[in-house]
């Protein structure tokens, strides 16, 4: 089957909501109305299926305007991620997502960026290259 070229628009993303809009139209059809406010979803796009690539078709993502995704996807940006899913998340797991809110506040662990590249290179997600165009 053949590697379907995907592009996600770096300089689009200055949040994780905002990011994920931006993955939402990349993998999407623009007639298909299906979400992607979220890490999990993201992983469900990736699969395929949503009118781009088929279910399991292999992908080529083009990151445009990485460096600029790479500096707004910080760590700021994961810990407000992480502080958000916190307050929804299901009562067994808020003190484990609240203290990577707190880690990714005083800098440390994935940034965002580092969150999403692990996703997208997970096999179990989809089967993903990734090229990182620095500016376009």
């Amino acid at each position: 089957m053949e590697r379907k070229e995907i592009v996600f628009d770096g300089s689009a993303a200055h949040s994780a909501e905002e990011f994920f809009e931006e993955a939402r139209r990349a993998l999407t059809a623009a007639d298909c109305d299906v979400p992607c406010r979220n890490l999990s979803a993201l992983a469900d796009l990736l699969r395929g299926g949503f009118g781009v690539h088929a279910y399991g078709q292999p992908i080529a993502v083009r990151w445009t305007h990485a460096r600029a995704a790479r500096t707004a996807l910080g760590h700021e940006t994961a810990a407000r991620y992480w502080e958000r899913v916190s307050r929804r998340c299901h009562s067994s797991r808020r003190e484990e997502i609240a203290a990577r809110a707190e880690a990714a506040a005083r800098g440390e662990g994935p940034t965002f960026f580092e969150t999403v590249c692990a996703i997208l290179f997970d096999r179990r997600n989809a089967d993903c290259t990734v090229t990182f165009v620095e500016e376009e």
